[in-house]
């Protein structure tokens, strides 16, 4: 039987089991192949080397050119969720996405890191939500970012009603309240996030990391956040995607490991914004003058083996 390849295709275009690098070639599974390494002849950004591999760590937006069509190991973090005010639950932690032996075409490939989200604005009688994320890409491939923190409403009898978390490549907890039921988490995108937590009565929940969700909002204190994930694509071990603790009105639920950042409490303490270029999630504010985190920014990581 004749093969009936597409016509006008495009760099990576797959047909079966070909990929198209210029010409139709034979693309074996990667448990049956030795990938073709990527040659690069400039990027925005400069490699650092461990010996076997130049690594390329994007912090901004910018562009990497391969000369030669290959495989290269790719890691996606996506910007973190902005934490909300008012038992404000935190952010969710942007996507996390780790490829190994990735396809990449000839040509100069655009690469975006994701900002994190803004924290919550001021309690009023609307919703303290904060921002989500933004997302971040290489060429075709992109992760969204964390869910922006779920905050709760006033009324005009001083009532504090909770509000549900929102979804997200890692969803946000719940808002905690003063009256009303408990909210439920916002949920997150299976395979490079997680579901956020429960919000209850004077605590928001924690949100979700790339590794775990994020914890339950127990009676007057925040839940934490969510665990991210650890990878060792620079050589050395970094862990990203970590979720923003809730806030509540006596202690504040810690920050996932992976630069989320911890609630707040009425102390005052304020929230603590997610760390820069680990997609971590902002942690909550608690009340009306406590300001939430924003959270932390993305990071795309290519590495070329040698």
């Amino acid at each position: 039987m004749a093969l009936n390849f597409p016509t006008s295709p495009s760099y990576g275009d797959t047909y079966g089991q070909y990929v198209y690098d210029g010409a139709w070639q034979l693309d074996r599974p990667s448990s049956d192949k030795t990938p073709t390494i990527a040659v690069v002849s400039g990027a925005s950004v400069t490699p650092s080397y461990d010996g076997t591999a130049a690594v390329y760590s994007f912090t901004s937006d910018g562009n990497i050119i391969i000369e030669s069509a290959g495989y290269a190991d790719v890691l996606l973090v996506g910007g973190g969720g902005g934490g909300a005010r008012g038992y404000g639950s935190g952010g969710g932690a942007g996507g996390m996405l780790y490829i190994e032996d990735l396809y990449l075409p000839a040509g100069s490939l655009d690469v975006v890191v994701g900002a994190g989200g803004l924290g919550g604005a001021q309690v009023s009688t609307e919703r303290a939500h904060g921002d989500n994320g933004a997302p971040s890409s290489l060429w075709k491939y992109d992760v969204p970012g964390g869910a922006g923190g779920s905050g709760g409403r006033r009324d005009a009898g001083n009532n504090f009603y909770g509000a549900r978390g929102l979804p997200g490549a890692s969803g946000s907890g719940g808002s905690g309240k003063s009256s009303g039921a408990d909210q439920p988490a916002g949920s997150g995108v299976s395979g490079i996030g997680n579901d956020g937590g429960t919000g209850v009565t004077g605590g928001g929940g924690g949100s979700g990391g790339a590794g775990a969700s994020g914890a339950n909002g127990t009676t007057n204190n925040g839940g934490d956040g969510g665990a991210g994930l650890a990878n060792s694509i620079t050589g050395s071990s970094v862990t990203y995607a970590g979720g923003g603790g809730g806030a509540g009105v006596s202690s504040g639920g810690s920050g996932g490991a992976g630069g989320g950042g911890a609630g707040g409490d009425l102390a005052p303490t304020n929230g603590v914004s997610g760390t820069p270029n680990t997609g971590g999630g902002g942690g909550g504010g608690s009340g009306s003058n406590d300001n939430p985190g924003d959270g932390g920014s993305g990071i795309v990581i290519v590495r070329i083996n040698s």
